[in-house]
């Protein structure tokens, strides 16, 4: 199976994870990577009436680019108002989603987070992640 395919397939997975969770999902459309969203980094935006603004961007087994993801997005993009996210399918295992930091929360620390593991649950695969974002929404 080629790369893209399995990047297609594993982000129609992770839009149905957050429309699961209740989420109103939108898919940034564009002809090439880093042309799709007006932060060329994301693969879809989801929004929900009681969360901020959450832009994810889904991998496959690893979450590389975290970090300079994070040093982009410094600049300009609005974290009090929005939210950051990983969404990681491991093979087999389960979905990691993993939150960059808030710089003007995280000033000592500024590093990711994983918020949920799921490779650490029976639950089905993507199961652990809809719960915690469920339980966020109805946190807020």
């Amino acid at each position: 199976m080629s790369h893209k395919r399995k990047g297609d397939r594993r982000e129609r997975q992770a839009r149905e994870i957050y429309r699961q969770a209740g989420f109103d999902v939108q898919p940034f459309s564009g002809r090439k990577w880093r042309e799709t969203d007006g932060f060329g980094l994301f693969d879809f935006v989801a929004l929900h009436q009681n969360a901020p603004v959450e832009f994810v961007q889904v991998k496959s087994n690893e979450a590389q680019g975290i970090m300079s993801t994070h040093e982009d997005l410094l600049p300009f993009f609005p974290f009090d108002h929005a939210t950051a996210r990983y969404l990681v399918a491991h093979d087999r295992e389960g979905w990691r989603l993993i939150t960059l930091p808030d710089p003007d929360v995280d000033k000592l620390t500024r590093s990711h987070y994983t918020a949920v593991d799921g490779r650490e649950s029976d639950a089905t695969m993507g199961e652990p992640v809809v719960q915690y974002l469920r339980t966020e929404v109805l946190d807020e």
